[in-house]
């Protein structure tokens, strides 16, 4: 790993950064070809979060040397996991590799790491039944009538924001229906704006929605789009 004269007493340490589990660390090891020997097991929920993770993100290994009470980040490696996902399918699938730490400036060798992960189940039970769930989500709302719901926010009168004089609020309003994604107006500078937005949702008249339409309000927020503060 070093080829210092205090090769000998160099310490170093390994972390290991999973999805939103708490960093692992390696025990500590002396000397230049050190036996870091660490293990350790994630349990997580096999659902579309998982399975997108998966796909898309890393396991982020660091490799730090000690120097009296400093801990020093030496170099980064991040591993690619799509692989334990294109090979899910197979038992006990191992991925096996020698992991090469180099300096980020000098691009030069500083530590060669022998890394295996591994799944103990294969993501395929997953991946059927999340498409069974979503099959099941789907002829639930066949059963239901579909809709569509119009929201249409038409004008404001006397538009105020104490901060600024009434020909400089630039009122803008938003709201959320149900679990839509937030739905915003333009912002129109002016105290009486006629906003004239239409939003649409396709809806189902299943008993959560039922429910949801009886009990709960539709909120409207304005906001002064040239004011840190919201209008009034």
């Amino acid at each position: 790993m070093t080829h210092d004269k205090e090769v000998t007493t160099f310490q170093s340490v390994v972390t290991l950064d999973f999805m939103n589990n708490e960093i692992v660390t390696s025990n500590i090891v002396t000397g230049p070809q050190p036996n870091f020997n660490t293990f350790c097991r994630f349990r997580f929920k096999i659902d579309e979060f998982a399975i997108t993770f998966l796909e898309s993100n890393y396991l982020t290994l660091e490799l730090h040397a000690l120097c009296g009470e400093e801990i020093i980040k030496i170099a980064q490696y991040m591993m690619p996991l799509r692989e334990l996902l294109v090979n899910s399918e197979q038992p006990n699938f191992k991925v096996q590799t020698m992991i090469k730490f180099e300096d980020d400036k000098t691009h030069s060798s500083l530590a060669d790491l022998n890394i295996s992960i591994r799944l103990r189940n294969p993501l395929s039970f997953a991946k059927d039944w999340m498409k069974e769930k979503l099959e099941m989500q789907q002829s639930v709302n066949n059963v239901f009538e579909k809709k569509q719901l119009s929201i249409n926010i038409l004008q404001g009168r006397n538009i105020t924001n104490p901060l600024v004089s009434s020909d400089q609020v630039e009122p803008v309003v938003f709201f959320r229906f149900y679990n839509f994604n937030e739905r915003w107006t333009n912002a129109i500078k002016s105290s009486t704006p006629e906003w004239n937005s239409n939003f649409n949702f396709d809806i189902f008249m299943n008993p959560s929605m039922t429910n949801y339409l009886q009990s709960e309000s539709l909120i409207l927020q304005v906001m002064d789009n040239m004011a840190s503060d919201g209008a009034n």
